[in-house]
């Protein structure tokens, strides 16, 4: 990152405890890739109503192993929401991003969307495993 970049950083104590956490479990690449792997496993699950019915149908069966309730919102609902929130950050983007920054936006975001594309097949083969274990 470049001098002059400002971040916003809306919960400073937690990435302090994060960084710490994440120092203190990531000395050795078995640990490395636990943490990985994990955190890859939270943003699939975040976005498992997003994909095809057979993933929200194991993510439902997972779920109720790991936490004894299939806990899912109805469809409308997370249309609703994500209706909701692309007009909110749409919103935010055309009022705090301008020209250059916007553009180096874009590009972090199709960068973030490679990698994810990249270590998909890991993640979902983990899923599986997991799915299988119940």
């Amino acid at each position: 990152m470049k001098k002059g970049y400002i971040i916003l950083v809306y919960a400073p104590e937690y990435f302090k405890n994060l960084t710490k956490v994440l120092k203190r479990y990531t000395k050795t690449e078995e640990d490395q890739r636990t943490v990985n792997s994990y955190m890859m496993w939270q943003v699939s699950r975040s976005l498992s109503t997003y994909l095809s019915k057979p993933f929200r149908d194991a993510s439902k069966i997972l779920r109720k192993a790991l936490f004894g309730t299939e806990g899912a919102e109805e469809s409308w609902r997370y249309c609703v929401t994500d209706t909701n929130n692309a007009i909110v950050g749409a919103m935010f983007v055309r009022e705090v991003f301008h020209g250059a920054a916007k553009t180096e936006g874009e590009i972090m975001i199709d960068n973030i969307r490679a990698a994810f594309k990249q270590h998909l097949k890991h993640i979902l083969r983990i899923i599986l495993h997991l799915t299988r274990s119940v």
